[in-house]
């Protein structure tokens, strides 16, 4: 993987499975997003947040009330009512990618992973 992203999908979650392997996925499900670069560059978030920005919420959303009831969404209105519109893009993106790998991991876990699991949507 590169560090800039091409998108070709007609959606965010297709990109997701496409551009992750089930390895990386399953990795961002036991450690969160951020072990995975990619979605650490505001060019690469902004440009998926400009594609699929109603489906990017959408997830978000489902993200942050299945795991942190409704704080997530209270945080970031917090946050970035004075910061920067890319900033906010990386956290919702970063929001929906999480939900994702929580939907798409594999269900075996090496034992590496074993008792580190980050939280999880129910």
């Amino acid at each position: 993987m590169s560090m800039y992203i091409k998108i070709t999908e007609n959606s965010f979650e297709a990109w997701f499975l496409n551009y992750f392997q089930q390895e990386a996925i399953n990795r961002m499900a036991a450690y969160g997003v951020d072990v995975c670069g990619e979605l650490t560059y505001y060019t690469n978030t902004s440009k998926l947040f400009e594609r699929f920005r109603d489906e990017i919420w959408q997830l978000a959303t489902k993200y942050s009330e299945s795991c942190l009831g409704e704080s997530l969404m209270t945080e970031l209105a917090a946050d970035h009512t004075t910061s920067s519109p890319a900033m906010l893009a990386t956290d919702l993106v970063k929001a929906a990618a999480a939900y994702l790998s929580f939907s798409h991991q594999s269900q075996e876990k090496s034992e590496d992973d074993e008792g580190n699991q980050a939280t999880r949507p129910s």
